[in-house]
């Protein structure tokens, strides 16, 4: 059987007493997560890894400019755009501990100039000889990237070393059980000043006594308010720590938070929780087992929100000509805003304000989605049932997708007063409310599959959560390519459009 002890240490870290039998599995396990989930963190490395790629696309269309062969040097700009901007992140350039030291940064922004550098260069020979930029205009265009880069770590790492003292780049972690296997892990923690912990509080489970403090730290209840503050977005991990004769008492919570968008970990006795997703993770100086995994982790996150925003903003620039007239057709239509907006639920359980273009008669529109639209619904304007038919009056997600609320791909988000016939969605689905653990997307797997339009079956609910959790479940970059792809083909356009 496998034990994580909060005893045993080897070099200033606990380390897992691996029994013989079961060796293989802990070779088998993912590394450890050793980067802050913050939300701030993950914010800035997203901006600053866009940062890098503007920098190393806009360094090789200035070459172009200077030889007045612009056209000609864009593929060779994203060619090295590419190999540079992999670099930094091969060699460990967006990951907190190394930003937070930027002098240690030097090395691999000069090996990500000089992959850039040549792969420019190389890029450069297949264009024609009188259209090929100058060698040595590439050889600047490096230096100066390396140079506002050096320039963007050096002020990233001011921000990390104020977000230090503030306590922004902790992790907020909560424990289940009251008993000594948890209050070891708190001391263990409290013991690690350099670990990055905020203990948000103690949680009972059904067994445990009842107390209002546990080690110094405040118990804020039993599992349903867990779940209830886990909901509220403001924890990163979540670790069941009890004993091991309490092993179907821990599994029983670990499924009740199987919903959280926050990692959930085991201390003790975790052989019967170990599967193929599960890693080690520090906490403090202590060692768990993660054995729900967020969908995304810290690194994935960063890379979608990073493709999201740079597309979107593209979207966004390619399409203002269209949104330009259907604006001005909707004005002309009928009297109201150009823009719907209604709350909807989005990651976490969260709500937001969604945009769409008004495809209904201002004073008929429904913002609490009480009533949904049908074919022939007469609250639909004439303008409204052409971008209704073609999807277009989802365009201005785009903007939900800059701000952070939504992504291009994931689960469609609904309105919290949407019903499928009498009954509520979380009450047809008792998996409904796992589709909230990603941001909801302007598209996704259920709708190039054809599940699209208003909901009056509890089965069209039960086939989208279906397709929504296996989107999740299986999350890739070339799976959300895959799904844009479809939506251009057949996704904006259906039967079921109206």
């Amino acid at each position: 059987m496998l034990k994580l002890s909060v005893s045993a240490k080897l070099n200033g870290h606990a380390n897992p007493i691996v029994s013989d039998d079961i060796g293989q599995v802990i070779t088998g396990l993912a590394p450890f997560q050793s980067e802050p989930s913050s939300n701030s963190a993950r914010l800035l490395l997203g901006w600053l890894a866009m940062f890098d790629v503007a920098v190393f696309f806009s360094a090789g269309l200035l070459t172009g400019l200077l030889t007045e062969h612009v056209s000609a040097v864009i593929l060779p700009a994203a060619i090295a755009t590419a190999a540079g901007g992999r670099s930094i992140a091969w060699s460990s350039g967006y990951r907190i501990q190394s930003l937070r030291k930027p002098t240690q940064q030097m090395w691999s922004l000069a090996c990500a100039c000089l992959i850039w550098l040549v792969a420019a260069l190389v890029s450069n020979l297949a264009i024609p000889a009188f259209e090929r930029t100058p060698p040595v205009t590439f050889v600047f265009a490096a230096l100066a990237s390396l140079s506002l880069m050096t320039c963007a770590r050096v002020y990233a790492s001011g921000i990390l070393r104020g977000w230090s003292r503030l306590g922004k780049l902790d992790r907020r972690v909560a424990i289940v059980g009251v008993n000594e296997i948890s209050r070891d892990l708190i001391k263990q923690i409290r013991a690690d000043p350099a670990g990055c912990v905020q203990l948000r509080g103690v949680y009972r489970a059904s067994t445990d006594r009842l107390s209002a403090t546990h080690a110094g730290v405040l118990v804020r209840g039993g599992i349903e308010d867990l779940v209830s503050y886990a909901g509220s977005g403001a924890l990163d991990l979540i670790v069941v720590a009890l004993p091991t004769d309490q092993r179907e008492l821990a599994k029983s919570i670990v499924n009740s938070l199987a919903f959280c968008a926050c990692d959930v970990s085991i201390f003790s006795g975790v052989d019967a929780f170990w599967s193929p997703k599960a890693y080690l993770d520090h906490i403090g100086s202590d060692l768990t087992l993660v054995v729900i995994p967020r969908p995304l982790g810290f690194k994935r996150a960063v890379y979608k929100m990073i493709f999201d925003r740079i597309v979107a903003f593209l979207l966004l620039i390619l399409t203002a000509p269209a949104f330009a007239l259907i604006m001005l057709a909707i004005r002309i239509d009928s009297p109201g805003p150009v823009f719907f907006r209604q709350e909807r639920l989005g990651f976490n359980n969260q709500k937001f304000e969604i945009l769409k273009f008004r495809t209904m008669y201002h004073h008929l529109a429904d913002s609490d989605a009480n009533r949904q639209a049908s074919q022939d619904d007469d609250r639909v304007t004439r303008v409204g049932w052409w971008l209704r038919r073609t999807s277009l009056d989802e365009l201005p997600q785009l903007i939900n997708v800059l701000t952070g609320d939504m992504s291009l791909v994931g689960p469609r988000p609904h309105a919290p007063g949407t019903r499928a016939g009498t009954r509520e969605l979380d009450d047809v689905a008792k998996d409904y409310s796992m589709r909230h653990r990603v941001k909801p997307g302007i598209t996704g797997l259920a709708q190039v599959n054809g599940c699209r339009g208003a909901i009056r079956t509890e089965e069209q609910v039960l086939a989208r959560v279906a397709y929504d959790l296996y989107y999740i479940r299986e999350w890739s970059f070339i799976f959300d390519l895959k799904i844009l792809f479809l939506t251009l083909i057949k996704g904006f356009v259906g039967k079921d459009a109206y």
